[in-house]
């Protein structure tokens, strides 16, 4: 059945993305800056944060994680170290799973692939959603993405990809000299180039939409994102009318894909280039033994479009306090060898 897709919020101010289909929710991240925020983002869809099926954490930093003490009593899927506590600075208990990179996991009818991304913060990941119609690829706060991953990233049906920073913008901040080589390193953020590069080696006739997301607010604009991916593809003579690309803002939500298959049809010349929920508390999910790194050939650029469209009316009735961008911390990161090829036994449609 066809996912929906809510990103709430993006940016390192606060994270948090929201992936359902008519019988399974699943959040990625829940760093609001407010709990209010985050309430008012899954009200809007109908939700709580007990009536979801799992959240699942990219890595530990705060932008991404402060609403933890939230999901205390869902399933919680992480690859790195993680507590939380309530208001009055208590220890709230959660029920975490500890995820291998890379691993694959169920959770209702959604699988995931967990891949291993390249981020300051300790052990980080990405995903790959599937449910069995259509594709989600959510990487960000990565520096860098090896070829070996390509192969499992490629053929989505949509994308939420990190475009952090234009180089120029960023030497021109009057941020420390230390923290922009922290930014434009690779265990930092991947600029707009080195962001539409790689996303242009990884769409496909298949692919619908792309978001541009991350977007430091000082270090980078929409319109420069968006600049450089339409320059990329121009570069290579790509036909990109079919495809729609999004700059995320950060408290600005963007929703799209639909839980009703009739609203999701897919043409049939359109080819998909692809590849339980445990209950235990502190279970890990281990490796995938299938998965093999594999050396494959560059597939052939084919063409898409990025044409802006326009984000959701809906607003939430207060805003988030203004606080500086804090995703600063610096300690290297686990970055494990053994990567793969994905699967390519999903139905075509």
């Amino acid at each position: 059945m066809p996912m929906r897709v809510d990103l709430f919020c993006s940016g390192s101010k606060g994270n948090s993305c929201l992936v359902r289909t008519a019988t399974t929710s699943i959040l990625i991240d829940c760093g609001p800056s407010t709990k209010r925020y985050m309430t008012q983002s899954l009200q809007s869809a109908d939700l709580t944060s007990d009536t979801l099926d799992a959240l699942l954490i990219t890595h530990s930093h705060s932008d991404h994680v402060r609403q933890l003490a939230m999901f205390n009593h869902i399933p919680v899927y992480t690859c790195c170290p993680l507590s939380a506590k309530d208001y009055k600075g208590n220890p709230v208990p959660l029920d975490i799973h500890t995820v291998a990179r890379p691993s694959r996991f169920v959770i209702g009818d959604l699988t995931v692939l967990a891949v291993a991304t390249s981020h300051d913060s300790g052990p980080s990941m990405g995903f790959v959603i599937d449910d069995g119609y259509e594709k989600l690829v959510y990487i960000t706060d990565t520096g860098y993405l090896p070829a070996e991953l390509y192969p499992s990233l490629s053929g989505a049906d949509y994308y939420i990809f990190e475009s952090n920073h234009d180089l120029e913008m960023l030497q021109q901040t009057n941020r420390p000299f230390w923290l922009k080589q922290r930014i434009a390193s690779d265990t930092g953020h991947m600029c707009n180039a080195d962001s539409s590069r790689l996303l242009a080696r990884l769409i496909t006739p298949n692919t619908r939409e792309v978001v541009l997301a991350h977007l430091s607010e000082e270090a980078n604009t929409p319109q420069l994102a968006l600049q450089a991916f339409q320059e990329r593809l121009n570069l290579l003579s790509w036909d990109t009318s079919h495809l729609v690309v999004q700059a995320a803002a950060q408290w600005e939500p963007l929703h799209f894909g639909s839980m009703h298959p009739e609203e999701n049809q897919k043409p049939e010349t359109q080819i998909q280039n692809e590849d339980d929920h445990a209950s235990t508390q502190d279970s890990v999910i281990q490796p995938d033994e299938d998965f093999q790194p594999t050396k494959t050939d560059d597939f052939t650029e084919q063409a898409v479009n990025s044409s802006r469209s326009q984000s959701s009316g809906f607003v939430f009735d207060s805003s988030p306090e203004d606080i500086p961008e804090d995703d600063f911390d610096f300690e290297l990161p686990e970055i494990p060898g053994g990567l793969f090829e994905s699967d390519s036994s999903r139905p075509r449609h």
